[in-house]
């Protein structure tokens, strides 16, 4: 399932049909909180191989999108550009690429997905790790141990 849109939607939906994957790949376009709640609780895993763009100067900041899929205790595979390996801890949690690889987002789908042990283990890391890092209670500490390394 592919949710969201963008710039290469329809490239992404071209390339589906030339595969002969419609039966493989649905493409959800943009969903709700509930909608989303509803796509990680069906997914094995969460990809998104962000990559710096040159063009634009953009890259992904901390990649929320990460720890949300994390929290739903999936594993993830996610770009080593930007500030992912904030939101991915890479072998424990999931695996950050290159972005641009498609080779190595494939391997790393391919070693979640074909083992659903390990599959399992990368998900209750992270979500694990959601809990521990991303709820409230766990920012304010870390937002005050810096704050006081500082003082």
């Amino acid at each position: 399932m592919i949710v969201g849109t963008g710039p290469l939607e329809m490239e992404l939906q071209t390339l589906t049909r030339d595969l002969g994957l419609e039966k493989r790949v649905r493409f959800a376009g943009k969903m709700d909180a509930l909608g989303l709640m509803e796509a990680y609780a069906a997914a094995d895993c969460f990809v998104l191989p962000n990559a710096d763009n040159p063009e634009t100067g953009d890259t992904e900041g901390f990649g929320i999108v990460f720890g949300e899929a994390a929290a739903h205790g999936l594993p993830v595979v996610g770009g080593k550009a930007g500030g992912t390996a904030h939101s991915i801890r890479d072998g424990e949690t999931g695996f950050r690429v290159d972005g641009t690889n498609a080779q190595d987002v494939a391997d790393a789908v391919r070693r979640i997905v074909q083992d659903g042990a390990n599959a399992r283990v990368y998900g209750e890391a992270g979500r694990q790790m959601a809990l521990r890092e991303f709820r409230w209670a766990g920012r304010t500490k870390r937002f005050k141990e810096i704050l006081f390394a500082h003082l």
